[in-house]
């Protein structure tokens, strides 16, 4: 949601030179590859989340308490993750998670 949009504005990492905010730019080798060097990735149930969590990248994975995309069904497999769960937001796809619990939440991976 814009809370974390406005996080990641705070803490500067739209313009770290470590952090990629990376929409619709890359092949599917590129993905791999960059999935594979990050420090780690916040994302809802979406292929990059897991295809970075097999590679045994940090992933924090954002859900919706319910069925069917409940975190107990499709949560990521790997070695360093985590799932933060929130109500839907009142906008159609967004999911409500408290930023602080996100930061919180990287913090235990790293």
């Amino acid at each position: 949601g814009e809370e974390v949009w406005d996080w990641i504005r705070e803490e500067g990492f739209d313009d770290h030179p470590q952090v990629t905010l990376a929409f619709g730019t890359m092949n599917l080798d590129e993905l791999m590859d960059m999935l594979g060097r990050c420090a780690w990735l916040v994302a809802s149930s979406t292929g990059p989340l897991h295809l970075a969590a097999i590679q045994g990248t940090p992933v924090v994975g954002i859900y919706l308490p319910d069925r069917p995309f409940w975190p107990k069904r499709w949560a990521p497999i790997g070695p360093h993750t985590l799932t933060l769960e929130g109500p839907r937001t009142t906008s159609a796809s967004g999911i409500e998670v408290d930023p602080q619990s996100v930061r919180e939440a990287l913090l235990s991976l790293t």
